[in-house]
């Protein structure tokens, strides 16, 4: 899939952990990354420096992307440096995108109960959480939940329970929980994405490719042309 930036191209971006979006003119492209103009809303320029999280967003003929990056330098021209779309995703997939996880969350019912609960799955469109009491289907909860490393902003955000099961972990019965986020701000759902991403790089589910590197090798090949047929997956 085409995932190119073309020079002429408006992109779209946002600071990480805000919600409203600037569009900008792509003015160069280069490996090391990509020229931008002053991001604009509505006239108002928005004011970036060197070493700024953004989010961008761009579309090609059928599909629209999003990634995660740096402001590399800010120039006195009005002009600015971002990091090339490198492990872009396509936005209607990225709420489809899951991790295993193994952390503490906090659900609240209607009364205001607080009941802690342990999330075993997660995208940035909701969770499966296990949990000691009985859900029923429908219920609607509000979720706390702290993303664990370098991730310290606690997220909070309505939810539905979409289905539920009694499984037997660990020798106990306990209820398996589906829970669908309603209503989630974008920077929650980019913090949710960015932590599941790192965590894909870091299990080495996902690779992102460097500027310049050797693509890697068809699925189901070694990288010396042999089948790869056999070794699971």
């Amino acid at each position: 899939m085409n995932t190119d930036i073309a020079p002429g191209q408006k992109i779209f971006l946002r600071l990480r952990g805000t919600d409203r979006t600037f569009g900008a003119d792509v003015l160069e492209v280069a490996s090391r990354g990509l020229t931008i103009s002053t991001p604009r809303f509505r006239e108002v320029p928005l004011d970036l420096a060197s070493g700024d999280e953004v989010v961008v967003v761009y579309a090609v003929p059928g599909a629209r992307f999003i990634y995660e990056t740096t402001i590399l330098a800010a120039g006195g021209d009005g002009r600015y440096t971002i990091g090339p779309p490198a492990g872009a995703v396509p936005v209607q997939e990225r709420a489809n995108v899951r991790q295993a996880v193994q952390f503490a969350v906090e659900l609240a019912d209607a009364e205001g109960r607080r009941y802690a609960v342990t999330a075993v799955n997660l995208s940035s469109g909701g969770l499966q959480v296990l949990s000691d009491r009985a859900w029923a289907v429908g219920t609607e909860v509000r979720v706390k939940l702290t993303l664990p490393r370098d991730f310290p902003l606690p997220i909070e955000v309505k939810a539905v329970v979409v289905w539920a099961e009694r499984v037997l972990e660990e020798g106990r019965l306990v209820s398996r929980l589906g829970l669908s986020f309603v209503g989630a701000a974008i920077w929650q759902q980019d913090e949710i994405f960015r932590y599941i991403f790192r965590r894909m790089v870091e299990d080495r589910q996902l690779r992102v490719p460097r500027p310049g590197a050797p693509p890697d090798p068809p699925r189901g090949t070694s990288p010396r042309g042999g089948s790869g047929a056999g070794l699971g997956g």
